[in-house]
């Protein structure tokens, strides 16, 4: 495994700088994501809204609609049967996405990532470390080591509902402690190198708790303190940009505990709670599209005008 991330806390108020330079200029780039696919309550596909080739044209028209600002693009239902499909295991792509002329759907999706180059963006996985189905190919493995959150009487407990299947969680710690956090994470760079070249990837729920439930353990069966949790969690991000790659994630605040500033450069949501530090050092960004079809969502143009571009600018003194 090679060295052993520490979790301990850093204090970005010493320097207001990240722990390690930042890797991609979340600050200065058109962050949105694309929903490729979406599953159903039995696991399967459900909704195809756009193929690898599809979200390629969209890259490509955000590029022209912007004049080529950078873009950084989360590609959303990548894998398995669409969206959230069979967590915590990354191990399949998506079949509905490839075209006919790529061998497999890994194939077209390495190579989205790769043309998406050619429009001033870097294409990205959204991922999921929390989340937990129980027809994932990982599920037993992980429910035997306990990694799978459980009540104190050792039973799985049910976080959400999603897609209207039961989600549960994984521990992050007990993960770790067997080693296949940094499994789930090597493999996956493996299998798509590209996002290490991109330098960039997105955590989706990156919590520390259940949100239903944020006074508590993850799993009250192994007790592991909140505390605990964010340490590892602290670990996971530094294993991350051990491999040159910048994590951002959906929340500022995971267990309530820590902001990860420093170590998180960019979160989808909770702008307010992180209003007192500069763009360079963590931001939101002031829109977040979401692209479902090839034409681009309805407040585009007037979110790209008025909201931004001042930022843009704001964040690129000399332009």
């Amino acid at each position: 495994m090679g060295r052993e991330p520490t979790g301990k806390y850093y204090d970005y108020t010493k320097t207001m700088k990240p722990e390690r330079p930042w890797l991609v200029q979340w600050h200065q780039s058109l962050v949105y994501r694309i929903m490729h696919a979406l599953k159903n309550g039995e696991g399967n596909l459900d909704t195809l809204f756009l193929t690898f080739d599809q979200g390629l044209e969209v890259i490509e028209r955000v590029h022209n609609l912007t004049c080529g600002v950078p873009q950084i693009v989360f590609l959303t239902g990548w894998q398995f049967e669409g969206h959230d499909s069979k967590y915590p295991s990354w191990a399949e792509v998506n079949r509905h996405l490839k075209r006919q002329e790529d061998e497999s759907a890994l194939d077209g999706l390495r190579r989205l990532i790769r043309e998406a180059r050619r429009y001033n963006c870097k294409a990205t996985l959204h991922i999921n470390m929390f989340d937990a189905y129980r027809d994932s190919p990982l599920w037993d493995e992980y429910l035997e080591k306990d990694i799978i959150a459980k009540d104190k009487d050792g039973n799985p407990i049910i976080g959400n509902e999603w897609w209207g299947m039961d989600c549960y969680h994984v521990s992050y710690t007990q993960e770790w402690r067997h080693g296949l956090a940094q499994k789930r994470i090597d493999d996956l760079i493996a299998m798509v190198p590209e996002i290490q070249e991109n330098h960039c990837v997105y955590l989706d729920a990156f919590l520390g708790a259940r949100k239903n439930d944020q006074q508590g353990p993850i799993s009250p069966y192994l007790g592991i303190s909140k505390q605990e949790e964010a340490a590892t969690m602290r670990k996971i991000f530094r294993y991350w940009r051990d491999r040159d790659i910048d994590v951002a994630s959906e929340w500022v605040i995971g267990m309530k505990v820590d902001r990860f500033v420093g170590l998180q450069p960019y979160s989808a949501a909770q702008g307010e709670l992180i209003e007192d530090l500069p763009d360079e050092l963590y931001t939101t960004g002031p829109v977040y599209y979401e692209f479902r079809e090839e034409a681009e969502p309805a407040d585009f143009h007037e979110r790209f005008c008025l909201e931004f571009l001042p930022w843009y600018y704001g964040n690129n003194p000399g332009t």
